[in-house]
Parts: structure tokens; sequence; C-alpha cells
């Protein structure tokens, strides 16, 4: 009822199989390579190139509200931390008794 004869897989029917294996792999990567096209390239180019424009505007606001950030306390000779000063010193509460 049992077969007492061991059965093993051949070894080169296993070598073959990885050879198979390593081969269609190899070919996938090689097909996909060749058959790669040129537009996913083409698009990612165009977003880089309106990312790195928009960075570019980014930039170039910011150093405009810098200055008239720096202009507007230089026109009114003032400078930021004592405008702040007086800010928290506007908003500070008043004691309960001093009437």
């Amino acid at each position: 009822m049992s077969n007492d004869k061991l059965e093993r897989a051949g070894g080169c029917s296993i070598f073959f199989s990885l050879i198979l294996g390593c081969l269609l792999v190899s070919a996938f990567f090689f097909f996909q390579m060749f058959f790669h096209t040129d537009e996913r390239d083409i698009q990612m180019d165009s977003s880089s190139d309106e990312r790195s424009r928009l960075i570019s505007d980014y930039r170039i606001n910011a150093n405009k509200f810098e200055h008239s950030i720096e202009k507007f306390h230089a026109d009114r000779n003032s400078s930021l931390e004592s405008v702040m000063l007086e800010t928290i010193n506007s908003y500070r509460t008043k004691p309960l008794n001093a009437e």
C-alpha cells in the first residue's frame, strides 16, 4: 500500500527550472527597458519645470513681503521688537482694584 521507494526531485530539472526562471525575469526587465515610453519622462519634466517656477515665484514673493515689512518699520522708525512689546503691554489685564 505504501511506496517504500524515496522519490526525489531530479537535480537537473531543478537546475533548468531555476535557469528558465532567471531568463524569464531578465527578459521581463529587458523588454520593459526596451519598450519604455518617454511620455512619462516628458510629463515629469513638465511638472518639474512647473514646480521649479512656482518655487521661484514663492521665493520672490517672500522676499518682497519681507522687504515691505522692513520698509514699513523703517518708515515708522520702529523695530519689530518694540511693536510686539507695545502689543503685549496693551493686552495685559488691568488689576481689578485699580479704579
